[in-house]
């Protein structure tokens, strides 16, 4: 049996004054990138089994916006 280990960093998220750094959220590049990463792995059959996330805003959404079947476990 083998197994696939994906790291990933959150997408793009800019810097707001008055926003906390654990709400930032992603920028519009960030949307995009994050987006088409989500098309490039479901195409590529790399569909993981498990998500393991930090709680902040920025990797939550881009875990929303990969439209993967799995939910991210924080």
């Amino acid at each position: 049996m083998s197994i696939r280990l994906i790291l990933m960093r959150h997408a793009n998220s800019d810097w707001h004054l008055g926003v906390p750094d654990h709400a930032r959220p992603l920028n519009t590049r960030g949307r995009q990138a994050s987006t088409a990463l989500g098309g490039w792995l479901r195409h590529n059959q790399y569909l993981p089994d498990e998500i393991i996330s930090s709680t902040a805003a920025r990797t939550l959404e881009t875990c929303d916006l990969l439209k993967l079947d799995t939910q991210p476990r924080t």
